[in-house]
């Protein structure tokens, strides 16, 4: 290599495939002239040592592994160790004897470091030369010695042996333990558990802190077993997540024996009315899968969750029979309801409220896809609420006075999405406008996003001069926000436009907009193309790139 090399010649280094360099290590190598490819190497290598206790902290097994691999490319050995074991349920089989190999060496001295670990069950047909090399390095020397400063362990499952060849990770004294289970064939299972089978090498670990059940469709009442054991081993358990199984009222009678659970993430099946008190005096964070409005008041009705900061709701496919204006369904009055009890229970705690849906709506009418501001006008009691979100393909519309309201009400909001991709594109105009949005932005100084349905042509009459804003409007701005979404945003002047945005996001990052190709529902305005020609040219007048 000749004289000069620099910092483009860095992509040949192995190791740069494993970790990004730090732009402080960029700054430095574009002011170094190395002379060799060797040279090159040794440098890389010695700078990223030394970043090693800062940056290198919670690698997946797999990055560990091969991190220590390619090192051998930088420093050439007279030997390295192949291991050609088939399946990781050689653990049951005698174990060779480990070899003091260079790459066993390398795992050990990046292991030190490591604090938090992560460790995958291979499938049926995936070899696992990491956790056979990791297996092997353990054999010499404990793991407390191997990872003297690990503290959290994360295990992905998919059959109990592989719990069982692990459990010398988790005997040690760990501050926090997440498990996965992912069993490949819980939908073959009928009538019966499909998480049954790990239940003995489960109830042996030390500590459980984090358990997601991620196998196929199943339901409380066959899994009542499971649970209740864990739920007894494990009283401190903080976080519980069975998206994909369908919670009866039985099972939040059991859920309510935790004394620390803090996440709970669930599918609502059917809740009977008399639902006992579900105590839950921990719990921060709630995300429901659900398919009627019904059950979902029946649960907030009866929860009793002081400081729940959080709230995600998932609408599930609607029913072919369930009508658009019942107050189960998904509609604008339903969430009227759903919005009150929230309110009422949650007022001086909740931070977080996302209202979506998984799967379309099956009659895409638009008056039934644009909301008012009405449905969840009770929320604007909540004056601690940083995120609100009304994910598509809802559309909520607000106007003038409804942005002040907010801004009011909310003045630690930092998200707020009122419509986004996928939202209607309609034939009647936007309600918000100019004044409304600066209203907005003068309560609001955290705000980092902002997606609502906006009209800014009366923006010429607000503020006539774009270049000498009236004294009401002068110290408005909001350097914090980062990405702005205009939606349907109609025709408006280019240059005013975009020098109003400029000047009150100074640092925006995104500005984007409804495309008609991606709106069926918009029919075929002529305006339409109008539009977006002009938001467009908005769009590079402020040097951002079209995504």
């Amino acid at each position: 290599m000749k004289r000069g090399t620099t910092v483009c010649d860095l992509t040949s280094a192995r190791w740069h495939s494993i970790w990004s360099i730090d732009e402080l290590v960029l700054m430095i190598f574009e002011h170094c002239e190395l002379r060799s490819a060797a040279c090159l190497a040794r440098t890389c290598h010695r700078l990223y040592t030394l970043g090693i206790p800062l940056i290198w902290t919670s690698p997946p097994l797999t990055a560990l592994i091969t991190l220590a691999e390619s090192t051998a490319d930088i420093f050439a050995s007279s030997s390295r160790t192949h291991c050609n074991w088939k399946s990781w349920l050689w653990c049951n089989k005698p174990i060779p004897q480990p070899t003091n190999s260079p790459r066993s060496r390398r795992l050990k001295f990046f292991s030190q470091f490591v604090t938090d670990l992560i460790l995958t069950d291979p499938s049926d047909s995936f070899e696992s030369p990491e956790i056979e090399i990791l297996l092997e390095v353990i054999q010499q020397e404990s793991v407390e010695s191997l990872f003297p400063r690990l503290q959290s362990l994360v295990i992905i499952i998919h059959r109990p042996e592989f719990l069982q060849c692990i459990l010398p990770f988790a005997s040690r004294n760990l501050s926090w333990i997440k498990i996965f289970l992912a069993p490949p064939n819980t939908d073959q299972v009928l009538g019966g558990s499909g998480y049954g089978i790990f239940l003995p090498h489960l109830c042996t670990l030390p500590r459980l802190d984090s358990l997601t059940l991620f196998g196929s469709d199943t339901i409380s009442k066959d899994e009542l077993h499971f649970i209740s054991t864990i739920l007894r081993t494990f009283p401190d358990l903080e976080a519980f997540d069975a998206w994909r199984m369908k919670a009866d009222d039985e099972f939040f009678r059991r859920l309510s024996s935790t004394r620390n659970l803090v996440t709970l993430r669930i599918q609502l099946g059917l809740i009977v009315p008399t639902l006992d008190s579900v105590s839950l005096p921990h719990l921060e964070s709630l995300i429901i899968e659900y398919s009627s409005n019904t059950d979902l008041s029946v649960l907030l009705d009866h929860l009793h969750a002081p400081v729940l900061r959080r709230i995600q709701l998932d609408f599930h496919w609607e029913l072919g029979a369930l009508a658009f204006d019942s107050p189960a369904g998904f509609n604008g009055p339903a969430y009227r309801l759903v919005s009150e009890r929230i309110a009422a229970s949650w007022s001086q705690s909740l931070e977080d409220l996302t209202i979506s849906r998984v799967g379309q709506l099956q009659i895409e009418k638009e008056s039934l896809r644009i909301w008012d501001m009405d449905s969840f006008r009770p929320m604007l009691s909540c004056h601690q609420l940083r995120k609100f979100l009304i994910a598509p393909p809802i559309r909520l519309d607000a106007q003038d006075a409804d942005l002040v309201q907010i801004g009011q009400s909310w003045p630690k909001i930092r998200e707020l999405s009122l419509t986004g991709y996928g939202s209607p594109i309609s034939s009647r105009r936007p309600c918000a406008g100019a004044e409304g949005l600066l209203a907005l932005v003068g309560n609001c100084h955290e705000l980092e996003v902002l997606e609502l349905s906006i009209n800014l042509q009366s923006l010429g009459a607000l503020i006539p001069n774009i270049k000498n804003w009236p004294e009401e409007y002068a110290t408005v701005r909001n350097p914090n926000l980062r990405n702005l979404y205009v939606h349907d945003c109609l025709i408006c002047d280019v240059d005013n436009t975009s020098m109003f945005v400029r000047r009150l996001f100074p640092n925006l990052e995104t500005f984007r907009y409804a495309r008609k190709e991606l709106f069926p529902m918009s029919g075929n305005a002529p305006t339409e193309s109008e539009r977006m020609v002009c938001m467009q040219r908005i769009q590079k007048e402020l040097g951002l790139e079209e995504e």
